[in-house]
């Protein structure tokens, strides 16, 4: 493993992207949880009602998988227009390679 001084500006930055992220993300999924999970008390102690809690916590949770889809959308972007050029590529080749079949057999 490189050390630290042996790191490229790139590569640092790298890391440092992927551990932003990472904390993004945790930061992202407790903040909601935890406020849906306080209300849900508050309500609870004032109205006595067994279903204010895990439905606050049920949402809490889809709030904090949607805030986690929308942070990771543009990671999943980038990769799917990769993927998307990739395959076009491979696609023309494909159709060169068909092309260069049918003119050789017409040749026979």
């Amino acid at each position: 493993m490189k050390k630290s001084s042996e790191l490229s500006k790139k590569e640092k930055h790298r890391i440092m992207y992927a551990v932003t992220l990472v904390t993004q993300i945790g930061i992202s999924m407790m903040v909601p949880i935890a406020l849906c999970v306080a209300i849900g008390v508050i309500i609870y102690n004032r109205t006595s009602s067994d279903l204010i809690v895990p439905l606050a916590i049920f949402f809490g949770v889809v709030t904090a998988f949607r805030n986690v889809y929308m942070l990771t959308k543009k990671l999943y972007a980038k990769d799917l227009e990769r993927e998307n050029k990739e395959l076009s590529y491979f696609e023309d080749l494909k159709k060169e390679r068909e092309k260069g079949i049918e003119s050789e057999e017409k040749r026979k």
